[in-house]
């Protein structure tokens, strides 16, 4: 069987109300709440000499509650048919804020025109609590530019002590709980979380955009908002997380994105000295059509540094290894000046870096890190690049080309290496192949990059090599 009608059914909404909810003052609210008596609807269906019996109460008392309900269209005595307190209690909970907003229009409730956020939430501490109190209350719930403060830090500041600051605030939380108020700016701040930022966003965004738009007269701090949308009921669904220690406001998606970009980076840094912004956004699983808004959004770290204008290529300053960087300073520890394309192209050379950036990023690589300055074309180290330890082979290599002379065939250089120097035979093969600081200037002929080599002199000991060969071979 369906269930009986419901006296609120026909539009009568305000029976679900509390008592609190219509404006009754606290005494009496006290004295029914005293005897179980909650709701409008258990409210008015006493008769007057049932609420004269009441403890405390007296004639006054129920003649302002029978103004108070004939504003309501309500009186006292009235046979409510089909009431039932649990029923009442549960379509209360199914209402929610729309209840409180209908009791908003049926009690006319003060409620002026507000130019700011700012003053709209002073206007709502003002109806929970008192001047002095509203003050503190605005700290504690972060209704400033600095946000929410702690129990113990408001009490430090007003001379109350943390249970006190506790029991203002919960008794204010009741209050605004309980009440709904056209809160446009309040509203405007919601949705301009809830969607109207590219997420995600850090505090000083959203306090410019809210400035902005007229929302707000100062740079309110979004935990603040946030705070003020929570004790009014109102939906957000905006999450706060910190990312490489800056604090975000977004969802769980922008979060690992970000975690993912910024671990890559890293990892590339170390490997490579730097990336572009491409392979990031491919790593972490997002569409090229998102580049802007990953720029955007890497940008807001300090540890990200753009190696060029486009913000195509980039690398972490957080990282403390970076191959590219030990591999240009052990090059400029023994050469202090070299041509960008001569470095660029000695640095494809070893298979550690395995992608090396074009030359203006380069360039604006070797300046990020404080090894070289670039002009016209020429990189010249910077005062205070460290003599890199080269290692056993590098530095065999770099004596052995300095005490022959550059240019050299495979041969000698070998026999000085390996003989003189106790270099392993295999790491020699592995070193010429792939060391920076060597240059393969012809078939069998090597020399010490960045040296000026005489195009005779490299022809006359290729030709030397051509004949040995050719006499080996034969």
């Amino acid at each position: 069987m369906p269930k009986p009608e419901s006296p609120w059914s026909k539009g009568n909404v305000a029976l679900l109300a509390t008592l609190e909810e219509i404006g009754l003052p606290e005494r009496m609210v006290t004295a029914m709440n005293r005897d179980g008596i909650r709701l409008v609807g258990e409210l008015v269906q006493l008769r007057q000499s049932e609420i004269l019996r009441k403890r405390g109460l007296g004639v006054k008392s129920l003649q302002l509650a029978k103004e108070i309900l004939r504003g309501l269209g309500l009186s006292s005595g009235m046979a409510l048919k089909g009431w039932n307190s649990d029923r009442a209690s549960e379509a209360r909970g199914k209402m929610g804020r729309e209840l409180r907003k209908v009791l908003f229009g049926l009690v006319k409730a003060e409620w002026s025109e507000h130019e700011s956020l700012e003053s709209e939430l002073r206007s709502l501490l003002l109806e929970a609590s008192d001047e002095r109190n509203a003050e503190m209350l605005t700290l504690f719930f972060g209704f400033n530019e600095v946000g929410p403060q702690t129990l113990e830090c408001t009490g430090q500041r007003y001379g109350l002590t943390r249970e006190r600051v506790r029991q203002i605030a919960a008794r204010a939380e009741s209050r605004i709980a309980s009440i709904w108020r056209p809160t446009e700016h309040l509203f405007a701040a919601r949705d301009l979380l809830n969607s109207g930022l590219a997420r995600p966003f850090s505090a000083s965004e959203f306090a410019a955009a809210a400035k902005e738009s007229g929302i707000t007269e100062s740079a309110i701090h979004v935990d603040g908002v946030i705070r003020a949308l929570n004790l009014v009921g109102e939906p957000c669904t905006v999450e706060r997380f910190r990312v490489s220690g800056k604090t975000l406001y977004g969802g769980r998606p922008n979060r690992s994105v970000l975690e993912a970009m910024l671990r890559q980076a890293r990892k590339d840094t170390s490997a490579r000295g730097c990336s572009d912004v491409g392979r990031l956004i491919r790593l972490a699983g997002q569409d090229d059509d998102d580049l802007d808004s990953v720029r955007r959004q890497l940008s807001k770290f300090d540890e990200i540094k753009w190696l060029d204008d486009e913000k195509t290529w980039l690398m972490s300053m957080a990282v403390s290894r970076n191959r590219l960087v030990n591999a240009t300073e052990r090059i400029f520890s023994v050469i202090p000046s070299l041509e960008m394309e001569k470095l660029h192209a000695s640095l494809q050379r070893p298979r550690r870096i395995l992608i090396v950036p074009p030359e203006p990023v380069l360039a604006a690589f070797l300046e990020a890190n404080g090894i070289a300055k670039v002009t016209d074309g020429v990189a010249n180290a910077l005062p205070g690049v460290p003599d890199k330890d080269l290692g056993l082979n590098d530095t065999a290599f770099v004596k052995a080309l300095r005490e022959l002379g550059s240019p050299v065939i495979r041969e000698k250089l070998e026999e000085y290496c390996v003989e003189r120097l106790g270099v392993n035979v295999r790491s020699f093969y592995v070193n010429l192949s792939y060391s920076p600081l060597v240059v393969k200037v012809a078939p069998g002929v090597f020399s010490l990059l960045g040296e000026k080599l005489d195009p005779e002199c490299v022809e006359r000991l290729a030709s030397q090599v051509r004949n040995a060969r050719r006499r080996n071979s034969g």
